[in-house]
This record gives C-alpha cells, structure tokens and sequence, in this order.
C-alpha cells in the first residue's frame, strides 16, 4: 500500500484523544469488528429550550497575554494555569511551543518540537522521516506507531490511539475509511472499522468511538456512537447534511450541526443528543461551540448586534436545554479571530484571538 504524507500536525494542538485493540496485525487486511445493527429509536419532537433572564454577574474580566500580532491557534496546558501557542519570538528566532501564564508576561519555551499531546499531556505524538511517533516527555522514551505517519488522536485516559486511513480514491460521499485504534504501545494488534463518506470523529469514552458516515455506500449517513468491546452501534443521527460531532467530556452528549437541508429546513441548525441516542433538543441560536464541561455548551453565536460589532458568549445547559448568557457585548465587548478561541480544561476561562489587535487575550467566566 502507497504511503500517504502525515496530516499537518499545526491543527492537532485543538483536537483531542484516542483508542483501543484487537487481534490482527497491522500489516494483514484489517476486517471490522462484529457489528450489530444500528438501533433506530424513536425520539420525541424536539423542543426549543426556554431562554431563562440573567443577571450578569460577576462582569467577566479581559486579560491581554501577549503582545499584538504575536500568535494563533491558543491551547492549554492540562492543569488550565497555562495557554500555550506556537511562535518564533524575535528574540530566539527559535519556532516553538510558548507559554504564558493567566496573567500574561514574557513567554516561556515548553518545547522545540511541535505534537498532538495527551489529554494529561505526558505523552506527545509527532510525525518524523513519514513515520508517527509517540514520545514519553517526562522520560524521552518515544517508540514507532506503525500507521504510515498518519495523525493519532489518544482517548480520554491516554491508554489508546486512533487514526483514520482512505482505501481508495473517488467522491468523498462513497470513499471507504478505515478507522483504526491500537494500544497507547502501539504493539497490540490494530483494531479497526470502516465506513463510507465519513471517518472518525472523536471519542465519548476509553471505549466508545464518535463516527461519522455510511455503514455502505447506499445507504444513509449516520453519526452514531461505536462500541469497541463488541461492535454495537448506537445511532445519534441520520442525514447527509449532518456535520461536526463534538463529543462533551465524559461523553454523556454529543453536539452537531445540520447544515442546507432543503427538505427539511427546518432541521437546520445546532443538535444536542446523549449518548444513548434517547434524548435530543435543537437551539435556537447558531454559531461556534465548544464544551464548557461534561453537560454545558458554550456558544458563539453568530449575529448582527447593533453597536460596536462584538461577540459574546451563550452557555447551554445539555441536561435542562436552557441558556443563559455569559457575556454583555456592551460590557464586555470582544472579537474572536477566525473562529480561534479555546475553553480551559476546568472550564474557567476561555482564550482567544482578538481580531482587534491579533494579540492572545484572556476572558474569565462567571
């Protein structure tokens, strides 16, 4: 089989985490696991969720972390008391990952070589000579994921690796993708399953797969939820125009968007389901979202406000289906820079890009 070039290992810094194993070995054919058939259950109309009225407070405060025009795509250590960016500071010249503390000040190198980490960031996955490695930080040791050089995502605990393969050219709506998972040792034999017009997604759990596609190529697109203890599937939702599955942390819900479906508009828009496929409820705004945590979303969305143009911050509760503003563009006026912006791993604050200045700010959540 023909070697295909890593993916770019820049956009890494925002995804997260991967997978499991199995019995064959990775140079054999893989066959799918055992799959029993995708459970159509039957979900109440949704509901639009009542939009309760909030007193702001505390007034969320507006850091500056770095100088304008210094850096994009913001992350965060593991611990949430560092955002880290990539940068070749003028003064090294030296291209690598920064960091900078909650209250900003001159930024300190964390590494010169740029990775996808573990979610507890002691581990990182890098690509070298068109092969993938995963090195140990605290220790140095690094050993080889035999994938052809393609990008890994490690699951919640860091124990597992996934990464998806194309099979075959032709039209993305019937290209078959093989979707693999294997030990964090990369030694256990690759587990893998494959689906048409879509791939991998994310994880819900250490044993539960996102996946996004169709289980042939006639059928229907399907984001559904994979078991990898026994290949059972659990359907999530059905639609060609069903895009961006975003698992919560925990992977108790589940965010997507239904994007130009012309016979059904009115199922256009932004989705919250379980996990289990049994409840589900549409917003009534749209915009960029992001998990503030394992049962509230937060939202971006994306409007015309009268004023200084500014955007803001709406967080919706997965349990109730309520909404709440976080933000008051008159009080708080920002804007985020192409979308770049990422919430702290204990959900505290959010980073961001300002399209202002091009600087790294800092806004802290009520």
């Amino acid at each position: 089989m023909t070697k295909q070039a890593p993916q770019t290992i820049l956009v890494a810094l925002l995804a997260v985490a991967v997978l499991a194993a199995c019995s064959t070995t990775a140079d054999e054919p893989l066959a799918p696991p055992p799959v029993v058939p995708v459970e159509t259950t039957q979900i109440p109309p949704a509901s639009p969720p009542q939009t309760p009225t909030v007193t702001l407070t505390p007034t969320p405060a507006l850091t500056r972390l770095t100088e304008p025009g210094c850096c994009t795509l913001p992350t965060w250590s593991a611990d949430s008391t560092q955002v880290r960016f990539i940068d070749r500071p003028a003064s090294t010249q030296q291209v690598g990952l920064y960091a900078v503390g909650l209250d900003g000040g001159p930024p300190t190198l964390v590494s010169e070589r740029l990775g996808k980490y573990s979610p507890d960031q002691r581990f990182m996955a890098y690509p070298e000579d068109d092969e993938t490695y995963v090195e140990d930080v605290t220790t140095g040791q690094r050993w080889l994921i035999d994938n052809g050089g393609r990008q890994v995502f490690f699951s919640p605990s860091g124990n597992r690796l996934a990464w998806s393969k194309s099979l075959s050219g032709g039209g993305y709506d019937v290209r078959p993708e093989e979707i693999n998972v294997t030990a964090l040792s990369g030694t256990v034999p690759v587990e893998s399953f494959t689906v048409f017009g879509g791939g991998y997604s994310g994880w819900l759990d250490d044993d539960h797969l996102l996946v996004a596609g169709k289980l042939d190529p006639e059928s229907e697109r399907v984001l559904f939820s994979l078991s990898l203890q026994d290949g059972t599937l659990v359907e999530l939702a059905r639609g060609e125009r069903v895009r961006s599955g975003i698992a919560a942390p925990g992977g108790e819900w589940v965010a997507y968007i239904v994007l130009l479906d012309q016979e059904q508009p009115e199922n256009n828009g932004i989705w919250i389901v379980s996990a289990d496929g049994q409840q589900r409820f549409q917003l009534d705004l749209f915009g960029a979202f992001q998990w503030r945590d394992a049962n509230h979303l937060l939202l971006v969305p994306q409007e015309t406000t009268a004023g200084p143009p500014s955007h803001r911050l709406v967080e919706i509760d997965a349990t109730t289906g309520q909404s709440r503003p976080l933000t008051d563009p008159l009080v708080t006026p920002f804007v985020i820079e192409g979308g770049d912006w990422q919430v702290s791993p204990d959900g505290r604050h959010v980073v961001f890009v300002s399209a202002t200045d091009r600087a790294i700010w800092l806004l802290a959540l009520p």
